[in-house]
């Protein structure tokens, strides 16, 4: 089993079985072979990461183990948006594997019981289609996607945070480093543009200043 294994061994094989990935094309049964590869190296190495308990963290959710695995995509050359469109059927094999490996007691604590997760998947897939529905239904509405965007985090307390347990800290620890990933993007795009004038008003609306929002707007 992976989890057997040592970790420099599991690193590697996990790099290499990205590394072929990216060269499967259309050859579906070969990228079921390598996402299943990709899962027992994955399950092998969360064995060796523990989670606030001090068991294996088996849910893959511990900040060290989280970077470390980002490190081991970027070895294989993997943007952040490359990992994360491969990383939805590897998931698939991995929860499958833990379920085998533990106890029926250990997998339900953990909640990885197979209907729970499709389940959960599928509620999650429909609230963020709604939302995204609601906020930009034609992806055209950036500037109003922006705002959005903000008064929804202006909506956190940030005394939660501190509510919050390793785990879920970790999560949003992981969430919040792909906003500013993006924000980055954004404003990097929007400085190549500064020398162009802005208009006051965009699609005959006349847009508030950021710094006047507020959730309660």
């Amino acid at each position: 089993m992976a989890a057997e294994r040592s970790r420099d061994d599991l690193d590697a094989a996990l790099v290499k079985s990205l590394n072929a990935l990216r060269l499967v094309g259309d050859n579906r049964e070969l990228r079921t072979v390598l996402n299943r590869e990709l899962a027992e190296s994955t399950v092998g190495l969360r064995a060796h990461f523990p989670d606030a308990t001090g068991a294996p963290d088996w849910v893959g959710r511990s900040w060290p183990y989280r970077e470390h695995m980002r490190k081991l995509y970027a070895e294989a050359g993997y943007s952040r948006d490359e990992a994360r469109r491969a990383q939805p059927s590897i998931r698939y094999h991995v929860a499958s594997l833990v379920r085998e490996q533990l106890t029926p007691e250990q997998v339900a604590d953990l909640g990885l019981h197979e209907d729970d997760l499709v389940e959960r998947a599928r509620t999650s897939r429909k609230a963020t289609r709604a939302l995204l529905s609601t906020v930009n239904p034609a992806g055209k509405d950036v500037v109003g996607s922006a705002e959005a965007g903000l008064l929804l985090l202006q909506r956190i307390p940030v005394e939660s945070v501190q509510a919050l347990d390793d785990t879920e800290r970790a999560h949003l620890r992981d969430l919040l480093d792909q906003i500013v990933e993006r924000v980055g993007a954004l404003l990097g795009s929007v400085r190549q543009d500064a020398a162009r004038p802005v208009a006051a008003e965009v699609d005959g609306q006349h847009r508030k200043p950021l710094d006047r929002l507020s959730p309660d707007d």
